[in-house]
């Protein structure tokens, strides 16, 4: 049995911070929302989630999202999708989040 682990890396992206997720977005990870808010915090408000690693994402890792999408919508900021695949842009795109997000 293998156990799978989400790696979480700060970066940018073109002069945006980036949360880079790497593996499986499967779960409401408070490491994901910690990060994002320290980000937040520093006078930032707008985000960009990079998924370009990301194995699969599942209706958790949508509910992630939603929570810091609310925290970013309440500093009238921007949530920037990156690198996300068909897939995922249809899984976001059923919960009704394509206006509120910019998919890069």
């Amino acid at each position: 049995m293998s156990i799978r682990q989400t790696i979480l890396n700060r970066g940018m992206w073109q002069q945006t911070d980036a949360i880079e997720i790497v593996g499986p977005f499967d779960t409401i990870d408070e490491r994901i929302y910690s990060l994002a808010e320290t980000i937040l915090n520093e006078g930032k408000k707008d985000l960009a989630f990079n998924l370009s690693d990301v194995s699969f994402m599942t209706s958790s890792g949508v509910a992630c999202i939603v929570k810091v999408l609310k925290k970013i919508q309440s500093l009238n900021g921007r949530l920037y999708i990156v690198g996300a695949t068909p897939d995922m842009k249809d899984l976001l795109n059923l919960a009704r989040l394509e206006k509120y997000l910019s998919f890069m």
